[in-house]
Order: C-alpha cells, then structure tokens, then sequence
C-alpha cells in the first residue's frame, strides 16, 4: 500500500499560462490528500509512472463523479482536465470546473477547436487529463469510448498514459469511512505510455484508436468492472484492432529528464 501524499507545486512560469485559478485547484487538491490519507488506504502500482510522466494526456476511467479529484493529489504537476461539454456548460459543476482550469471539448465528434486550443496548453508544459466514455460509467463497467478521443489525441500528437482506478464506491458510503473508520482501498493501476498514430481523416480508425486506449485501461481492471471492453464485445473487437494495426503503439522507456 502506498500512502496518499501531496505532490509539489507546479512550475511558476507554467502556472502563469493555466486558465482558472491556481488557488482553487490547489486548495482542492490538498483537501482531497488530506481526506485520503485519513480515511482511505491506497493500493497502488506504477505510480513511478506518473512522477516520470512530464507532459501527454492522462486517460481514466469514470467510474464515479470523483475520479479525477482522487487522481490530483498523485502528481506533482497540475492536470488540465478536458471535460465534456454537457458538464462543462452545467450551471453548478461547470463552475466548479471552470474554476479550476478546466477546458471544454466536445468528445461525441471530431472537434478541431478543442485540438487547437488544447495544443496550446499541451505546449505550454500543462499535462491533460480526459475520461473517455465521456460520462461516469458507475458499478456496471466501462462504457464505449466516445469517438472524438482518437482523434484528439492523434491530433494533439501527445503520448497517452491508460489509468485505470476502481474502489471509489466507498465514497457512496460515508458512514463507513468518517463514523466507523473503515478506511477501503483505493486501486490504482497505472499502464505504459502509448503513441496514437492513425491515418488522417480517418473516422473509423480514430474510434478504434479510443477503443484501444479503453481496452488498455480495462485489462488493468477487475473482469466485473470491464464492461464493454470484456472479449467478445464490438469495442474490445475495434480496440484489439488498433493494437494490431499499430495505431496505438507502447513507448518505451519512460522519459524522465
């Protein structure tokens, strides 16, 4: 088990270019270390991972409404989460978002915007955070990856790191935790850095490109928690195919200048 720590403060000059507020985003990160140290255990592996993981896109499951805010405390770096659009322009959630730097992307369709100034970011030192299935999946396993996520990823050129994280229906249940102090686990399984390389303009390869970036995370998972990227499903069908077809590729070894 690994113990939940808060990471170190993003680079100054890099803050200075991040959208939102920095105090906000810290101030949460640091609340949420602080209630996972005392009140969860964390059941880590290839954490090293994500210290040497400097710049790319982080892709998660979502499983339940607080994955990404358990995922700020294990990095140094600030994430900029691209958050779909139906949550982004939710009146009390996109406030929340918003705040604390999160962008906008349109992740049911190609979304040449988004790429454009999420390239801006990605150039600018910011490490990005997206959850695929575009929504919280919950106890019934992975969705389908909506289709926009190859493609931006391809566009964006960004290496992809798969985390898979599982455990956090504990949240539902806050009298286990804060009355009797139970103190459940958290998993969390980081993978290997992947390219995204598919042909240009091609739809149907950046669908399957998504589908292998899910398949990966779901090979990390428990088989209950799989869903549609279990064998013998269309998506695992289509993600297996980007595999072979080396749209989606391991890089090897991690960059840790």
């Amino acid at each position: 088990m690994d113990s939940v720590r808060v990471a170190g403060t993003a680079r100054a000059s890099v803050a200075r270019q991040w959208p939102g507020s920095a105090a906000v985003y810290e101030y949460v990160k640091r609340l949420n270390a602080s209630s996972l140290e005392r009140n969860w255990r964390l059941d880590g592996e290839g954490l090293e991972r994500l210290e040497h993981f400097r710049s790319g896109m982080l892709a998660f499951n979502h499983g339940h409404l607080v994955d990404g805010t358990v995922a700020m405390p294990l990095l140094e770096q600030r994430i900029l989460f691209l958050c779909d659009a139906r949550a982004y322009d939710s009146p009390i959630l996109g406030h929340a978002l918003r705040a604390m730097g999160a962008s906008r992307v349109d992740v049911t369709r190609p979304d040449p915007a988004a790429a454009i100034a999420t390239m801006r970011h990605a150039r600018a030192g910011h490490l990005l955070g997206i959850f695929p299935e575009g929504k919280v999946s919950g106890a019934s396993g992975l969705l389908p990856a909506r289709d926009g996520v190859g493609y931006l990823a391809a566009r964006l050129g960004l290496p992809v790191l798969p985390v898979a994280l599982w455990g956090l229906e504990s949240f539902n249940r806050p009298l286990d935790v804060y009355l009797f102090q139970r103190r459940p686990v958290i998993h969390v399984r980081v993978g290997t850095p992947q390219a995204i390389r598919i042909p240009h303009r091609d739809r149907e390869a950046g669908r399957a490109a998504a589908d292998a970036i899910m398949l990966l995370i779901a090979q990390q998972l428990p088989e209950s928690l799989r869903g549609v990227y279990r064998e013998g499903n269309k998506p695992h069908e289509r993600g297996q195919r980007a595999l072979a077809a080396g749209w989606v590729q391991p890089i090897e070894p991690i960059d840790t200048a």
